[in-house]
């Protein structure tokens, strides 16, 4: 993922939030897009509304997402829920 990102190897040891956030905002500044969206990624939650610690590969929380739109205004984010989160 980092080589398809362009960031490099050392970025897993760093502060690849923030590293992984500019360069992110460098391509969308730089494409021929006309909007973007960034959304959240949900943590999986088992049939009674329960975390499932250690499932799924990611989890971007919304407030983070939310924090990004804040800074860079011209990127609108949005709060999505998959149908088994509370």
């Amino acid at each position: 993922m980092l080589r398809h990102i362009g960031l490099p190897w050392g970025a897993m040891a760093g502060d690849f939030d923030r590293l992984y956030a500019q360069r992110l905002l460098e391509l969308v500044r730089t494409s021929s897009l006309g909007a973007v969206v960034l959304l959240a990624h949900d943590q999986v939650y088992d049939a009674h509304g329960k975390v499932m610690e250690g499932v799924g590969s990611f989890y971007v929380p919304n407030e983070y997402v939310l924090s990004l739109s804040k800074k860079h205004p011209g990127v609108p984010s949005r709060r999505l829920h998959s149908s088994g989160s509370p």
